[in-house]
């Protein structure tokens, strides 16, 4: 009838079972302070390898325990008391104990070859029976410690996968730290770089700060010659033009001088009455050439007195006429006389500006021939009424000259 040992070791399996009654006795016959440690070597003997539960080795002697919990049958066990039989025959183990529970099955041929080995070798086997309330007490300490191995396992693994986590951390970090360590790195490479390319720029610029300097110079230089010549180009033309005007002016204001009166042959087709002389031909040769010069060159002149227009007469003039002509003719005169102080003071004006113009290197070549070329303002000269002649001064007694005869004769 099942007791409370077997209701304990109910649930196991045999491999579980042994191990667990394996650790019991540890704790309960103190088998490691004892110097039993776990067998590992393999024994081999009549063609089969066996290995020990525990094992201890005292010098060249070898002492060995095998622990059974529950049965004994089977061709495993009869193999396995075989081979410790002609193991401790031929003085290969020096001593042999054998741990069995009390009324677990035991097989007669696994009994048979017990008593063979207790009855040929007495003083080297030991078969002890442990009563079943100590087995029940070896199976709660073996349980006890696979409990606490179990724990010690969990907690190991605990600690296993802290340890991990804490690896797994530390690495990140280092990972972090050398990242971080590049990027630093790499900014501190970047700064110095740009240290350098500074540091290249300077020595470059000193070198090429006076030639660049001279060559900006030269090229405000050559864009104030450009701009300076496209301000005087058409001031030139300008200048040109005027100038070829007022030497031709000049030309023919000389030729008609140099020509002298015109021809009879050649005269004015006027009537009779507007027969000019030489003189007031050269007036109006003169003041031709000043109008022309003046529309080419204009120059600021003052306002001539209005001149009052005498009335023209002919070689039919009666003695009215004759007395109204030399009225007219002195005040012609008058007024011919102050055109002349004006034309004088006109000139003394003019000279004085090109004086100043010539002083400070303003004067254009247009502007001195216009001065040396023309004493006083053409258009300060007297002008004729349009058709009148000077009268002729004739013989007579009477001092009026032949137009006066002629015209009381024609009168009568």
């Amino acid at each position: 009838m099942p007791d409370g040992y077997d209701k304990d070791r109910d649930g196991y399996d045999n491999n579980s079972r042994g191990r667990i009654f394996e650790n019991g006795t540890y704790e309960h016959f103190r088998d490691r302070e004892n110097g039993y440690v776990q067998g590992s070597e393999k024994y081999r003997a009549a063609g089969v390898k066996i290995k020990f539960d525990k094992v201890k080795q005292v010098g060249d002697k070898v002492r060995s325990i095998e622990e059974n919990s529950g049965q004994m049958k089977g061709p495993k066990d009869e193999k396995q008391l075989e081979v410790v039989y002609e193991l401790i025959r031929t003085g290969r183990i020096d001593h042999y104990t054998l741990r069995t529970v009390e009324r677990e099955l035991i097989s007669e041929r696994c009994q048979e070859l017990i008593d063979k080995i207790r009855r040929d070798f007495p003083e080297k086997s030991t078969h002890l029976v442990i009563d079943r309330e100590t087995a029940r007490e070896i199976w709660a300490k073996g349980q006890q410690k696979e409990v606490s191995k179990r724990l010690g396992q969990q907690l190991e693994l605990d600690k296993v996968r802290e340890k991990a986590r804490e690896g797994k951390a530390q690495a990140l970090q280092n990972a972090r730290d050398k990242q971080a360590g590049l990027a630093k790195a790499r900014e501190v490479r970047e700064k110095f770089r740009n240290m350098q390319k500074f540091r290249e720029g300077v020595i470059r610029g000193r070198v090429e700060a006076p030639q660049r300097v001279q060559a900006e110079r030269a090229q405000r230089a050559r864009e104030q010659t450009e701009r300076a010549k496209s301000r005087e180009a058409p001031q030139a033309e300008r200048d040109r033009t005027v100038r070829e005007a007022a030497e031709k002016a000049v030309r023919e204001f000389q030729a008609r001088l140099a020509a002298g009166p015109t021809p009879a042959g050649k005269a004015l087709e006027k009537t009779a009455p507007e027969r000019e002389t030489p003189e007031a031909a050269r007036a109006r040769v003169a003041r031709e050439a000043a109008e022309r010069v003046a529309r080419e060159f204009p120059f600021p002149v003052p306002e001539k007195p209005r001149e009052r227009e005498t009335i023209e007469i002919g070689e039919r003039s009666t003695p009215e006429l004759a007395d109204a002509a030399t009225v007219e003719r002195e005040a012609a005169d008058q007024a011919q006389k102050q055109a002349r102080e004006a034309a004088r003071e006109q000139d003394a004006a003019r000279n004085a500006a090109y004086e100043r113009l010539q002083e400070q290197g303003r004067l254009t070549e247009v502007q001195r021939l216009h001065w040396l070329g023309q004493g006083t303002d053409p258009r300060g000269a007297v002008r004729e009424p349009p058709g009148h002649a000077p009268p002729v001064q004739g013989h007579g007694r009477d001092g009026q000259g032949q137009g006066r005869e002629r015209g009381q004769s024609r009168d009568r």
